[in-house]
């Protein structure tokens, strides 16, 4: 009896180490997993703040496009455009036959080149003047008293075209640093392009 007691208690207490050593086991995992979890967790962070930096570098150095003055030449879809000169006048036009500004007439002199297979016809939806958020329009009934004008002029293929711009503007408008040129291709401007004038 006594040996089968001590037998009994031999394998509780065994039973009871195994059940132990079990539980040290299964908790040395879990806190091995949360380490692990952590120290993924910790690099993925670093990795999506990385490429969210990437990304933001990347945004910037899309942002950061290349700015066009008068002299150089822009390209827009299958045309270039080179502003040559700007000019203003209150009146334009030969001594016997003229017109004269409401404000004042701000005239940009402008060579085009035609890349396309086909020729084009310049439209005066090809300009348009920009400062800030206002958008300023070609004034095409004094574009008929300039003597290079280039509305409506047609351009051929490689071929290229030098003329006359006009927009009747205030003289505050004129003097704005800010002022600038926005090209388009075609009537619908699916493709845009902006030049500072200043």
């Amino acid at each position: 009896m006594k040996l089968k007691k001590e037998k009994v208690e031999t394998e509780g207490k065994s039973k009871k180490k195994g059940i132990k050593n079990i539980l040290k086991w299964v908790l040395i995992v879990l806190v091995a997993c949360f380490v692990l979890c952590m120290l993924f967790s910790g690099d993925s962070d670093d990795t999506s703040t990385t490429s969210s930096s990437n990304t933001t570098e990347e945004t910037s150095k899309t942002e950061e496009e290349v700015v066009y003055h008068i002299g150089d030449t822009i390209s827009v879809g299958d045309l270039e455009y080179t502003v040559n000169s700007i000019d203003s006048a209150k009146t334009i036009g030969s001594e016997y036959i003229n017109t004269e500004a409401q404000e004042m007439y701000f005239i940009v002199n402008i060579t085009i080149k035609n890349n396309d297979d086909s020729a084009i016809t310049v439209s005066d939806n090809y300009f348009k003047l920009l400062l800030g958020e206002k958008e300023y329009e070609t004034d095409t009934s004094a574009a008929l008293y300039i003597e290079d004008d280039i509305i409506y002029e047609s351009v051929n293929p490689d071929a290229s075209l030098t003329g006359d711009i006009c927009f009747d503007i205030t003289q505050e408008t004129i003097d704005n640093k800010d002022l600038q040129l926005q090209v388009q291709t075609g009537s619908w401007g699916t493709q845009k392009g902006v030049i500072n004038l200043y």
